[in-house]
């Protein structure tokens, strides 16, 4: 390389040396600037600050829970002597929604100071804050137990403890308990039994709709799964609503109509009404209609029109034989022309001519699951449905259903 060029290379090197160095450098890029914060705003004479509204309320820092006695017990006497009449008190039932308390008296019939502190709590909303943390000598101190429930309860109980300095009582456990209910109730609570009815006959049930607290209860709309019901209701009159403890509210009138149909009843009604707890109140009606024949035997479950063969070895199979009364005769003995069942199942029908019943005749009906079917199970929820045929001019069909388990 030429000398020139040499120099040349080497003042350019230092030339980029120094400019980095400079603009790396805290005091060369940005200058201090002293920043003058704005005068406070003068206060206007004879007013107090304004608080920030953002700024959460302090804590009581006398407000402290001890999970264990914070006290020694050990100390030489005088003692002092902790009495409590009452430890439980019952609100009862409760509205969602309110708020209740009750105070609990602790005295000191002791000769030294009562000092008392706040153990664990089964809820922060319990208790509040004590008032009186030193009970003189025949004095007393009023502890306040308050709870306010945030959803339905059935026999609720909460227990707040209070610490001692008492040796002989230095855990005093303090109960509020009751029933958490909602403003709305209704009656029945979930269904409507129609049992089982005969053929042309009907059935009409009570129900109600009432508020224990508030009187702007309103039916918005009344719906049916099926549409197989007669629903009426009206304002509840007054003394139903003095009965019922109520404020306002509403009766039904649900009516079961007359039919021929041999079948199971079953039908669910939603009943919308203008609360913020409870928006739909669901009904279910169920029952059977069992026509001219009633079935008696183990294994029948007429409420439910259901036969129960049980758990067997599917290999060996299972029979069940039932006892069949027919109550309205006809020219010609009972049949069964057609039987409609899904799976290993059968279903059979034999006179007993040794019947000397005047009244009706008894009939037999075997079920079976064939031996050697499929390992199956067919619970009460999902069973397998059985639709017979008959010869009867007021029975044209028998509907029931056949529950299993076999393995």
């Amino acid at each position: 390389m030429r000398p020139i060029a040499m120099i040349g290379a080497l003042l350019t090197i230092g030339v980029a040396l120094f400019v980095v160095s400079k603009l790396t450098s805290p005091t060369s890029a940005v200058k201090d600037v002293a920043v003058t914060p704005p005068p406070a705003a003068p206060e206007a004479e004879g007013t107090d600050p304004v608080e920030d509204p953002e700024k959460p309320a302090e804590p009581d820092p006398t407000d402290v829970n001890f999970p264990e006695n914070p006290y020694d017990l050990k100390q030489p006497g005088p003692y002092p002597k902790a009495v409590i009449d009452e430890a439980r008190f019952e609100f009862g039932a409760m509205p969602l929604g309110t708020t209740r308390s009750h105070p609990f008296i602790i005295r000191n019939e002791g000769d030294a100071p009562l000092k008392l502190e706040k153990g664990p709590l089964q809820c922060k909303c319990t208790m509040p804050a004590l008032k009186d943390k030193e009970i003189p000598p025949g004095g007393q101190a009023e502890i306040l137990l308050e709870w306010k429930p945030v959803g339905v309860q059935e026999a609720f109980e909460k227990e707040a403890i209070i610490w001692t300095n008492d040796p002989a009582n230095p855990r005093i456990s303090l109960t509020i308990f009751g029933d958490v209910i909602t403003d709305d109730f209704w009656e029945p609570t979930d269904s409507f039994n129609a049992d089982q009815l005969r053929q042309g006959q009907e059935k009409t049930f009570t129900g109600y709709i009432l508020s224990r607290t508030r009187e702007d209860l309103k039916i918005e709309r009344v719906d049916q799964a099926g549409n197989t019901l007669k629903i009426e209701h009206e304002p509840a009159g007054e003394d139903v609503l003095k009965a019922k403890e109520a404020k306002a509210g509403y009766v039904f009138k649900i009516t079961v109509p007359a039919s021929e149909d041999i079948a199971l009843i079953r039908e669910t009604i939603t009943v919308t009404v203008n609360s913020a707890t409870n928006t739909h109140i669901i009904w279910q009606v169920f029952g059977s209609r069992v026509g001219p024949i009633n079935i008696i035997g183990p294994g029948w479950y007429a409420e439910k029109q259901l036969v129960q063969l049980g758990q067997f070895r599917a290999a060996e199979g299972a029979e069940k034989r039932f006892s069949l009364f027919l109550l309205d005769r006809a020219e010609q003995d009972l049949e069964f022309t057609e039987v409609k069942v899904d799976g290993p199942l059968k279903v059979s029908l034999v006179k007993d001519e040794k019947w000397a019943g005047k009244a009706n005749d008894r009939y037999y009906m075997t079920v079976q699951f064939v031996p050697g079917g499929p390992i199956g199970v067919h619970n009460a929820d999902q069973p397998v449905p059985v639709t017979i045929t008959t010869n009867h001019p007021k029975l044209p069909t028998i509907s029931f259903n056949i529950a299993y388990d076999a393995h």
